[in-house]
């Protein structure tokens, strides 16, 4: 890669840390030489580390798209002395998946690689490495990159060293009790020496969370730039004692908490609350008739709430643009979830597309669709935004692709199945669904009755042969955007 010119590096390089420099690469490399002299693994076709300048922008690209939607490293304080190369690599590895570089995708593969067996024989030659938080917050990173890499052996290795997070994440007591805001205020020391063990203590607590724990702290006062800007913030913005998500699970505090924490911990709430849908799907389709099933009207309920929330304070989050799509994205594709009838879309689909539906299985199709008309509609309600905030805001959260390509299956599905019955009623009033028209009572009346044409911006009408054209056009425009 060193036959890129610097005009092409220098343009990726948004400066968010400090630049990496030729000593982290030194060290990768003289590592990467011993492991490739060992018989422990296969040997690397060509063993060529990138430049510094590459691998810096590589990282570069992480804090610019990856870090404002899983931010457990300490910005302010990465890239300083301290900051272990093998971290800096394992940070480079997911900023490469975002990076317009020639071989960038080849060469993140092939960093997480590399990554994975510096982490192993660290903790193997060097023991004291086992209970490095560096070498905690690797292990979690070269995991996310490995599962959601696309490649089918990258998730069977992150498969089978699962557990390796948790294991390193216990020598280093990652899931014990951690020190408040405000007692570290009340210590007799030096305010960047309190700004430093807050900051240590606070990353323990989120790489502790990023294998799912404690609820992390405010957003604001994680993004301190100095010692004096975090001594600005009231000592009240921490919770009395660290609340686990079992706890915030049970005491259904839900929307409270969603107001006191982070990026990381408003994830950890959708992500719960989609688990409580899938699972009670999961029960509804296979479980016995009587039996019990997980009640998730309660989840739906503050989802609900949660999604107008977003909308409504959307003008404050609006410099978490990033974090602000991934909450919309999560929080409306579990309400999808739990309205839309269960139709295995992709096999559906192609059996229309092939005609090899006959005429009394697609009859069964209308009415499965049919039976719970209102809340099918309202699914497709949920549908159109999603649709949108994948189209207007830019997001990387790792399930956009797949979440993308699902809603087009659905609205293609809703057009032929439902809808085609009603495109030449040219007179009936239409409504347009998106984010402008949520309080709309026309869309109220739609989801109640199915009476009025349906239209959605940059498409139209969707229920018509020309809309699903528009519709299948605009989603490969979008598809061919995402990083």
């Amino acid at each position: 890669m060193e036959e890129i010119a610097v005009k092409e590096v220098d343009q990726e390089d948004l400066a968010h840390v400090p630049a990496v420099s030729n000593n982290v690469i030194d060290q990768m490399t003289q590592l990467a030489l011993t492991i490739e002299s060992k018989s422990t693994y296969p040997p690397f076709t060509e063993l060529k580390i990138p430049p510094a300048p590459i691998i810096n922008a590589w990282v570069q690209l992480y804090f610019e798209y990856f870090h404002p939607v899983f931010p457990f490293l300490h910005k302010p304080s990465f890239g300083s002395p301290d900051t272990h190369w093998l971290l800096i690599f394992a940070v480079s590895a997911i900023g490469a998946q975002f990076s317009g570089l020639p071989y960038s995708q080849i060469c993140s593969r092939a960093i997480n690689e590399m990554v994975r067996r510096a982490g192993s024989y660290l903790c193997e030659n060097h023991n004291q490495n086992g209970r490095e938080l560096w070498l905690v917050q690797a292990v979690l990173l070269n995991q996310l990159a490995l599962r959601y890499s696309g490649e089918r052996r990258a998730l069977e290795l992150a498969e089978l060293l699962q557990a390796l997070s948790i294991t390193v994440a216990c020598r280093k007591r990652l899931f014990m009790t951690y020190l408040l805001h405000e007692r570290v205020s009340y210590l007799d020391l030096l305010l960047d020496q309190k700004w430093q063990i807050w900051s240590i203590d606070e990353e323990r607590r989120r790489t502790g969370f990023g294998i799912w724990n404690s609820i992390s702290q405010e957003e604001k006062l994680w993004a301190a730039s100095s010692a004096q800007i975090w001594a600005g913030f009231p000592t009240r913005m921490t919770t009395k004692s660290s609340q686990t998500l079992v706890q915030l699970v049970s005491d259904a505090s839900w929307t409270t908490m969603w107001n006191k924490t982070g990026v990381l911990g408003k994830s950890a709430i959708l992500q719960q609350l989609l688990s409580i849908i899938e699972e009670s799907r999961r029960q509804l389709l296979y479980c016995p008739p009587g039996a019990l099933v997980v009640d998730c009207t309660v989840a739906v309920g503050v989802l609900r709430q949660i999604l107008t929330m977003t909308y409504d304070q959307g003008q404050e989050l609006m410099g978490d643009l990033k974090a602000l799509g991934a909450y919309r994205i999560i929080t409306l594709s579990a309400l999808i979830k739990f309205d839309m009838p269960e139709t295995p879309l992709l096999l559906t689909v192609l059996k229309l597309t092939h005609n090899r539906y006959i005429n009394h299985e697609i009859e069964r199709l209308k009415r499965k669709w049919s039976s719970s008309s209102q809340r099918t509609r309202q699914a497709i309600v949920y549908v159109a935004e999603l649709f949108e905030t994948v189209r207007s805001i830019y997001c990387t959260h790792y399930s956009v692709p797949v979440l993308l390509f699902q809603i087009v299956l659905v609205l293609w599905l809703y057009s032929i199945i439902l809808g085609q019955s009603q495109d030449f009623l040219s007179d009936i009033p239409s409504i347009i669904i998106d984010s402008a028209n949520r309080s709309n009572t026309n869309r109220d009346q739609w989801i109640a009755t199915g009476i009025r044409r349906v239209k959605i911006p940059g498409v139209g009408n969707f229920l018509s042969p020309l809309g699903l054209d528009n519709l299948l056009n605009q989603s490969i425009s979008t598809m061919g955007g995402l990083k």
